[in-house]
């Protein structure tokens, strides 16, 4: 079978985008999750502003900027009917960033479409990725009673993807909430029927982690952030009772309750400095060990917050009222 019959992907020759560099161009509404580059170098951030039409109607539009994290210069990325943000990721090499948009979409860092990304196997664009190595990713779909993951192989320079695997296809009675690369040849995934599952590339099952309840309300608290520390590696996660932690070798979990704050509403983990971070429901971020413990208030007013990767920055977004948001680079002695 020829590379062609492996693969389809839609190129578009036009750029679909334009970018601003005048913050006075668009009226903010709200910035989402900040997703740094790999390097540390650029900052991913979704957000929302109003776009007029001939009528005088203004209607909320949801797009992605880019942040530069040295100069702080955000460029604009404003599609010609919007763009689905609620997942974006920043692939190695700084140049490129995908979003579930219409299917699993791949751009450059200034803009430009550079394909959409459909399986052989279903016909279909994934619904989720993660980053394998620097030449490859992971996906992930559901379609039917069916759950789909793999992974492709790509090139940057252009964008085009090289090769396919399929390494699990099963029937299943559950939606794909999260997908996520670890260590050795193993990826966890996330289901909505409460279950956190580790499988090998060889299609073994490492281990499931069981009672595990979702959290609907926003695509960005369904996420596993994996964290690695010497040989101990651990997947945190969102749940009702606030930031959980499970150990991948052993299967054991534990609910971080750090000091028994309101409602956990974002977090991340830095393997850098050994640190993790949540957003109370109060908007205030605070500062904790990997096991919850001790904790130390950064910031207060902010909705969202994420390490860079070398854990000595943060970046947080500010919502001061329904209709004002930013974007902020903090550095920290952490």
């Amino acid at each position: 079978m020829n590379r062609s019959a492996l693969l389809s992907l839609v190129f578009l020759a036009a750029f679909l985008f334009s970018c601003s560099d005048d913050d006075d161009a668009v009226e903010i509404i709200q910035y989402h999750w900040p997703v740094w580059s790999p390097s540390g170098e650029s900052i991913l951030s979704g957000y929302e502003y109003f776009r007029g039409d001939p009528n005088g109607l203004r209607t909320p539009i949801r797009e992605v900027a880019v942040k530069d994290a040295s100069s702080e210069e955000e460029r604009f990325l404003q599609a010609a009917d919007g763009i689905d943000n609620a997942r974006y990721w920043v692939l190695p090499g700084e140049s490129i960033f995908a979003t579930n948009a219409q299917g699993l979409q791949f751009y450059s860092l200034n803009g430009g479409l550079l394909g959409t990304y459909t399986t052989a196997v279903r016909g279909i664009s994934p619904q989720f990725m993660s980053s394998r190595d620097d030449t490859s990713f992971y996906w992930g779909l559901v379609t039917g009673d069916n759950l789909v993951i793999g992974y492709a192989g790509y090139t940057s320079a252009p964008w085009m993807p090289t090769s396919e695997v399929v390494l699990h296809d099963t029937t299943l009675d559950a939606s794909l909430l999260d997908l996520v690369a670890l260590s050795s040849g193993r990826f966890a995934y996330r289901l909505n029927n409460g279950s956190v599952l580790v499988q090998h590339e060889d299609g073994s099952h490492v281990r499931t982690l069981l009672n595990i309840s979702s959290r609907s309300d926003h695509p960005m608290n369904e996420r596993l952030v994996y964290f690695k520390q010497d040989v101990s590696e651990y997947l945190y996660y969102l749940t009702p009772q606030g930031l959980s932690r499970a150990m991948i070798e052993t299967g054991s979990t534990s609910v971080l309750t750090a000091g028994g704050k309101d409602e956990i509403i974002a977090f991340d983990a830095n393997a850098v400095t050994n640190k993790a971070l949540f957003v109370s429901g109060s908007g205030e971020v605070w500062l904790t060990s990997p096991d919850g413990i001790p904790v130390q208030r950064l910031l207060s007013e902010h909705a969202m917050a994420s390490f860079s990767p070398d854990g000595t920055t943060i970046a947080a977004v500010t919502h001061s009222n329904r209709y004002t948001s930013s974007l902020t680079i903090y550095k920290f002695g952490i």
